[in-house]
């Protein structure tokens, strides 16, 4: 009997287990393809460097969105933001044409706040500051899962590939797959 019912919870766990991935999946093949809006003119940009920095990597074909919502504690997310540097000289590494671009829409209790965690903080990457959730009211196929808000787009707004590389090699062999491929059927 006590086997049984070991049997029983392994079975549980492997169909609870394939219902979550079948979700996660599905989610991520309804998101792909969509054109994800993005107006920066509607953003605050905060940015520590040279703004000639800035507008030279706004030129690329492709960009990485990381999208940090109000749901979340957006001064942690700021301060918790592992992997950049990495990703950052992976692109380089690989001449990808690949921009990345974090937006933050913390709530507006905490706009104030957040702007002096970021001026304070190491992340010396300009972000962007949806102040009035754009985002969120253009792009409704987004889900409000947090997993879901990393996304590589084409210059087109059209999303290729959902998921974070900041600490993922395969998604970074996969993005890189997907430009190279890209690449070869433009020309």
């Amino acid at each position: 009997m006590r086997n049984l019912n070991i049997i029983l919870m392994i079975c549980v766990c492997i169909l609870v287990h394939s219902c979550k991935e079948n979700k996660i999946s599905t989610m991520v093949e309804s998101m792909t393809g969509q054109t994800f809006k993005f107006n920066e003119a509607d953003c605050l940009i905060l940015h520590k460097g040279d703004t000639a920095m800035l507008n030279n990597t706004l030129q690329e074909d492709y960009e990485y969105v990381f999208y940090y919502d109000s749901t979340q504690c957006t001064s942690c997310a700021l301060n918790n933001i592992d992997g950049v540097s990495e990703f950052k000289e992976y692109i380089i590494q690989e001449h990808l044409p690949v921009r990345l671009t974090f937006v933050f829409a913390p709530s507006t209790a905490n706009m104030n706040l957040f702007q002096d965690i970021y001026m304070q903080s190491v992340f010396d990457e300009p972000v962007f500051v949806d102040k009035d959730y754009t985002i969120e009211s253009q792009n409704m196929f987004v889900p409000k899962e947090h997993m879901f808000h990393s996304f590589l787009i084409d210059k087109f707004g059209k999303i290729l590939l959902v998921g974070s590389p900041l600490r993922n090699s395969e998604l970074r062999e996969l993005m890189k797959q997907i430009i190279v491929d890209s690449r070869s059927f433009d020309k």
